[in-house]
This record gives structure tokens, sequence and C-alpha cells, in this order.
């Protein structure tokens, strides 16, 4: 099932949904990817299960080690460690993955204004990252107690070229089946 549609160099595809749906997304497109060349994998999140990962590119190739090979994993635990990934991150033709990208940001220990100053110095820094190849973002709204980062959420939003917003289907309310 394609959930992602084909981007382009200079987009920007930002996948906004559960931490869940939005990783297994991602990770089919950086199966994807891995089997056809190098691509950068960025995860801000902490999210990322590579024995997951691994069993997708398995699915389409048996060359898992070549494969793995292709994938550049840069981790971010803080919103600080993120910006500095961005500033150093090469712009290059490879693609492009940030998974839960907003997840350092939510951190109540970082004053909301920082963490906008912040975001904001990524997103540039995203921006010139997309301008020679796709750039998949992902990331998870903020919890209910955290109704005060939805403005980080919006920035993200419309840097967005596609935006894809994924959500849980809804049980369908049903009668009670009745005997008799």
């Amino acid at each position: 099932m394609k959930l992602i549609p084909a981007i382009q160099s200079g987009q920007i595809c930002v996948v906004i949904g559960p931490a869940d749906l939005t990783l297994n997304a991602a990770l089919e497109v950086v199966a994807h990817l891995a089997v056809r060349g190098p691509l950068m994998l960025i995860d801000g999140g902490n999210r990322l299960d590579l024995f997951r990962m691994a069993r997708r590119i398995r699915r389409q190739t048996l060359r898992l080690d070549e494969s793995l090979e292709n994938i550049r994993l840069a981790r971010a635990f803080t919103c600080y460690q993120m910006v500095a990934l961005l500033e150093g991150a090469p712009a290059g033709p490879q693609p492009k993955v940030a998974l839960g990208l907003l997840s350092t940001f939510y951190d109540e220990s970082v004053a909301l204004a920082e963490s906008q100053r912040l975001l904001a110095i990524c997103l540039h820094h995203l921006r010139r990252l997309s301008r020679l190849a796709p750039l998949l973002i992902t990331s998870a709204p903020p919890r209910a107690e955290q109704a005060e980062r939805e403005s980080l959420l919006a920035q993200l939003e419309a840097l967005a070229d596609p935006l894809i917003v994924l959500e849980h289907p809804r049980p369908v309310d049903q009668q009670p089946l009745r005997l008799f």
C-alpha cells in the first residue's frame, strides 16, 4: 500500500500522524530508497527499529547488506543536537528522510521560544537539503498536555509540499448483534 507519493528534488513531503503510522510509512520509503542507492536517515525521535527496517528491505531484495550500507544514519536526542546535525549535513543528490523530527522540540525542559527559534534554524537547513534531493519528514503532533507546542507543528506543516496526515481508522459504531 503506497501512502506517500513520489517526491522530487526541491520537494519536502511532511507526514503527520501517530508515531506508529508515520514510522511504518517512512520505513516503506526507506526500504524502497535503500535498495536503489545512498540515502541519509535522521532519527529525531529515537524510534527507529533497525530490525523492522531490515525486514522491510529484505522484502525487496536479497542484497540486504549492500542496501543497509546505503543508509547513512544520524540520531539526535535533543533539539540542540538536531540543529547541529542539520547544520553539518551535506546537501547532495541522495534522498533524505527525517523521522520524528519534532520529538526533540517537544521537550518541556526547553522553553517554547527557544524551541521555536531552533526549529526555524532547522527548517532553513531542511530547505537547503531538499534543493538537490527529495526530503521526507515525519512527525507526531504534540500530546494533549503539550498543547502550547502546537505552533511547532504549524511551522513544520507550512514547509510541506505535500502534507500528508495519517490517522488510525475510527471504529464503526455498530449495533450489537441480536440472536432473537
